[in-house]
């Protein structure tokens, strides 16, 4: 039987494979498509965070505040006018360039109330602003603008995709644990951040793509950029009694003082 060359090289469509349709189509539900979502958001927000540390190293040396010098090594006058330059920036791109502020309180505040849409200029803006406070020596830590670029970058993916509301803010909340998981390599810190103060709930639907995007997040930047766990010094209690006396003292103050 002559074959015809056209149809030698034919390729066959998928639909004419009916058990290979079959098998995609049971596992193409909701939940395969978020927790897929959630690998790439884990993976960019990983990459993210790594060049948000690098950016930081090399503005700490820009500003002279190198990790390791004492505040004794530097002038007086050094202590003093770079927090001030510092500042003096940050208020400026604040002023003229954000428009709307976010931070922790509200993030927490656009997944609750707004649909976790929000203004990805603003909250980039204001992790840059975070390196020019942090290098600077302002009192500023990693925690804040490594969630606010987390959930910025998923808000980012979700926006692409057109995901709808719901599944915007389990995308959110990927993007925000893994910005916490990658800043300190710690991707189980991550998960209770998310489930603890953006959520406050633990649900099914947004537990495993928070988990996958967490664990995605830290295989990065430990793998491409090594960042490393946060080393908390040895300390043994010198007087015991009078230690721990104190320390529950200063539980009980810092207690009336959130409840004041």
């Amino acid at each position: 039987m002559e074959v015809k060359p056209e149809s030698r090289y034919r390729f066959l469509s998928i639909r004419e494979y009916p058990k290979i349709t079959e098998y995609i189509t049971r596992f193409d539900t909701e939940a395969t498509r978020v927790n897929s979502i959630a690998i790439l958001i884990g993976l960019l927000t990983g990459l993210v965070i790594g060049v948000y540390d690098r950016t930081l190293q090399y503005s700490n040396t820009l500003f002279g505040m190198q990790q390791g010098f004492s505040l004794h090594e530097f002038p007086y006058y050094y202590v003093i006018l770079m927090p001030a330059l510092g500042g003096l920036l940050v208020g400026l791109i604040s002023h003229y360039l954000i428009k709307t502020k976010y931070g922790v309180e509200g993030l927490i505040e656009t997944v609750t109330l707004r649909g976790a849409r929000i203004k990805l200029r603003d909250s980039f803006l204001e992790v840059f602003t975070s390196i020019i406070t942090i290098s600077s020596g302002g009192a500023l830590g990693k925690e804040a603008p490594g969630v606010l670029a987390g959930a910025g970058t998923g808000a980012l993916v979700g926006r692409i995709m057109k995901s709808p509301e719901r599944q915007l803010q389990t995308l959110l909340g990927c993007g925000a644990a893994g910005g916490i998981a990658a800043a300190f390599s710690a991707p189980l810190a991550g998960v209770v951040f998310v489930v603890e103060v953006i959520y406050g709930e633990l649900e099914t639907r947004t537990f495993i793509p928070i988990v996958i995007s967490s664990v995605f997040a830290t295989l990065v930047s430990s793998t491409l950029f090594g960042i490393k766990p946060i080393q908390i010094s040895p300390y043994q209690l010198v007087s015991p009694y009078k230690e721990l006396g104190l320390y529950l003292i200063l539980g009980l103050l810092a207690g009336l003082s959130l409840h004041s």
